[in-house]
């Protein structure tokens, strides 16, 4: 098994991903092994907590030798938490039979680039009766 385009949907930001987007993706995979395979598990990973997953594994029935597909749509949301250009290391497993196939990839993040001069605090004078009960 190898895979191909690995492709953010919809693709409106040249295939990068947005800080605090609900994102999906599809991969392409080819089975370039002379038999057919058994049904297919794959199983996308983000070791960082930097997406959240609501579809990680994906499952197709066999693939012929020599024919590929586009699996997904996977599903995450990615982290508000990131800084501009950070980049997210993702793993695809491809499970057939007895057979795991393990395929790095890294996406890059887009964010806002701000940073903070100074912070006023302003308060009121204010009674607050407490009660303890």
């Amino acid at each position: 098994m190898l895979i191909g385009d690995v492709s953010i949907i919809p693709n409106e930001n040249d295939n990068r991903l947005q800080f605090g987007e609900l994102t999906s993706l599809n991969i392409d995979i080819e089975n370039i092994g002379t038999d057919n395979s058994d049904s297919i598990t794959a199983i996308l990973y983000q070791d960082n907590d930097q997406v959240s997953f609501n579809i990680q594994s994906l499952f197709i029935d066999s693939l012929e030798s020599g024919a590929d597909t586009t699996i997904g749509p996977f599903e995450f949301q990615v982290s508000y938490n990131l800084e501009d250009q950070s980049m997210i290391d993702f793993s695809l497993a491809i499970i057939s039979g007895e057979l795991t196939w393990e395929y790095p990839f890294t996406l890059s993040v887009d964010a806002p680039d701000h940073s903070i001069n100074s912070i006023n605090i302003f308060f009121r004078k204010r009674i607050i009766n407490w009660q303890a009960y």
